[in-house]
């Protein structure tokens, strides 16, 4: 194989695949599986309209299924397509010939998070790049233009504010110490991405958002778990393989509900920790199970959803205000000592 183009798959393979092109390649493996003709082809079709790294990715499962691979067993081999459980619902549907219809689900599930995530990113894209821009400024002001300006008044033999001699020394003190915070850099890297692995343990820790956070959770366990009945899983299979896309919090009352009714143990015994619409759910078991669990998922995802907007939207004049007190104040503080030398009358 050529360098470059080991490097450039390499490359590929690193970038994540974005939530808009998995919905593409589910879109034309559902289109493949409604007309009944070869999968392998509305793949081929589907590489032009969608990233590099998706068109890679969506390229191996063709030549995958080309050589004879089924469906559930390719994707499988591709978690960076499509992580777990994705392949293990879709092997269920397979067998029980909802292949169509949970390719749909699945697919307007991804769309219904895209819109949850960009929904996010809108809202808080206005007071984050406002701190980000502050930062830097206050940090200029007050490791160089500030002791520039206290160098000035001491020339002169003139006394600061307590408050600008204050900042003047933090400045002073920046400037000489500047080691510590490159040192602080590989400290701060490890300490983020613990933070992200860790995320769905804290975050329903947050007040007010960490509800929201935890319900959402939930509609998304319920939608998967309504995905694994309707392609005819056994109850303990459902249970393990929806527990994969929960947070901890949801993650353990459902592997423990697994294995004890793998165990023979009954349903309505096993729901402990699980949400109160999701217990009144699946004690009452029905033919119309996934249904009622497909309804009770969208209703929390939406309820989570309004609950994450309006924390979002009440935290935009709080994260400006703040930012807006923190660049006044050292902007007086800069001015304070040129208006006390100001003769007044």
């Amino acid at each position: 194989m050529p360098k470059g183009r080991a490097i450039r798959e390499a490359v590929l393979r690193a970038l994540p695949v974005p939530d808009r092109d998995r919905q593409c390649v589910l879109r034309a493996l559902a289109s493949g599986a409604r007309a009944g003709g070869s999968t392998s082809q509305t793949l081929a079709q589907v590489c032009g309209h969608i990233g590099p790294a998706a068109a890679y990715w969506t390229d191996r499962l063709s030549d995958y299924m080309q050589a004879g691979m089924p469906l559930s067993t390719a994707l499988g081999a591709l978690p960076q397509l499509f992580p777990s459980p994705l392949p293990q619902v879709i092997a269920a549907a397979g067998r029980t010939g909802t292949l169509q219809v949970v390719l749909d689900r699945l697919e307007a599930a991804l769309a219904r998070r895209s819109r949850g995530q960009a929904l996010l990113a809108k809202a808080m894209a206005y007071p984050m790049t406002t701190l980000i821009l502050a930062l830097p400024l206050v940090v200029v002001a007050s490791t160089v233009v500030l002791p520039e300006v206290a160098g000035i008044f001491e020339e002169a033999g003139m006394g600061l504010p307590g408050p600008t001699t204050a900042l003047v020394r933090f400045g002073l003190w920046a400037r000489k110490s500047w080691k510590v915070g490159v040192a602080i850099g590989p400290v701060l890297i490890p300490a983020i991405y613990w933070l992200y692995r860790h995320a769905g343990r804290l975050a329903p820790c947050i007040p007010v958002l960490g509800r929201a956070l935890l319900d959402a959770s939930w509609a998304t366990f319920c939608m998967t778990l309504a995905d694994c009945v309707g392609s005819g899983m056994a109850p303990a299979e459902a249970l393990s393989t929806a527990a994969r896309v929960g947070w901890p919090r949801v993650r353990g009352p459902a592997e423990l509900a697994s294995i004890a009714v793998a165990q023979g143990v009954p349903l309505a015994l096993c729901l402990d920790g699980f949400h109160p619409a999701v217990q009144r759910v699946l004690a009452t078991q029905s033919e119309d199970t996934a249904r009622r669990l497909m309804d009770i998922g969208h209703l929390l995802e939406s309820t989570s959803a309004a609950q994450v907007e309006g924390f979002i939207l009440a935290m935009q004049p709080v994260l400006t205000t703040l930012t807006a007190i923190l660049i006044g104040a050292v902007s007086i503080l800069i001015c304070l000592p040129a208006l006390t030398t100001m003769n007044i009358p």
